[in-house]
C-alpha cells in the first residue's frame, strides 16, 4: 500500500502496488516523491538500493517502537498504517532511522553463494 501525502494541505491518496522493484520504480518515477518511508521488513534492502539510486531520501520505521503503539483503536488497516506512517514522518515523530549497510550485506553474500553454487560442477 502506497500513501501519497500532500504536506501543504494534508490531502492524501492511496495506491495499491505489487511489492516488486519494477512496480515501485514505476510508482516513484511517476510520483517523484521527496521521501520514502517504509516499515522495516524483508524488502527494505532492495527498496534502500532503489531509493539511493534515484536520489530519494529513505526513512525506515520500526513498528515495534512505542510511537507505533495504537491504543484504543478498533480498526487497523494497511491504509491506516500507511497514512499514519506518512503523517508521523512529516511531523518528525515516526521513530525512523536509516537502514544500515551492514544489514543488507546478507543479501549480497547469499547472492554470491548462489552464484558460486551454480558454477560448481556436480
Amino acid at each position: 500500500m502506497a500513501c501519497r501525502l500532500n504536506t501543504t494541505d494534508g490531502g492524501h491518496s492511496y495506491r495499491t502496488i505489487r511489492t516488486t522493484p519494477v512496480s515501485l520504480l514505476e510508482l516513484l518515477t511517476e510520483e517523484e516523491p521527496d521521501r520514502i518511508v517504509i516499515e522495516i521488513g524483508a524488502q527494505a534492502g532492495w527498496i534502500a538500493d532503489l531509493s539511493e539510486s534515484l536520489g530519494i531520501e529513505l526513512q525506515v520505521a520500526n513498528p515495534q517502537h512505542d510511537a507505533w503503539r495504537w491504543k484504543n483503536v478498533r480498526r487497523k488497516t494497511d491504509r491506516d498504517d500507511a497514512l499514519r506512517l506518512a503523517q508521523m514522518s512529516e511531523m518528525g515523530t515516526a521513530a525512523t532511522g536509516k537502514l544500515r549497510r551492514a544489514s543488507r550485506l546478507v543479501k549480497q553474500v547469499d547472492s554470491t553463494l548462489d552464484s558460486k553454487a551454480e558454477q560448481t560442477p556436480r
